[in-house]
């Protein structure tokens, strides 16, 4: 892989912030970096899938707290 130099400031942002959006182009790699930094004590959500996307934008809170409970119950 290609060293990615936003990779020390998404670590450092996850330090203190549970969440963190990752914005670009179209196959410049997102998904790949993101799936690199993090463990399987993450959650990594991909808002693509429609039905999934409706529910964060109508309810935010109640799909974020619905999150906690999976992670939880894992």
């Amino acid at each position: 892989m290609y060293p990615r130099f936003s990779t020390e400031k998404i670590k450092t942002a996850l330090t203190d912030t549970p969440v963190v959006f990752v914005m670009g182009p179209r196959q410049s790699g997102k998904t790949t970096l993101v799936k690199n930094i993090i463990d399987d004590s993450w959650e990594y959500i991909n808002l693509d899938d429609q039905t999934q996307f409706e529910v964060a934008q109508n309810d935010p809170v109640g799909f974020i707290r619905n999150l906690s409970a999976k992670k939880e119950s894992q």
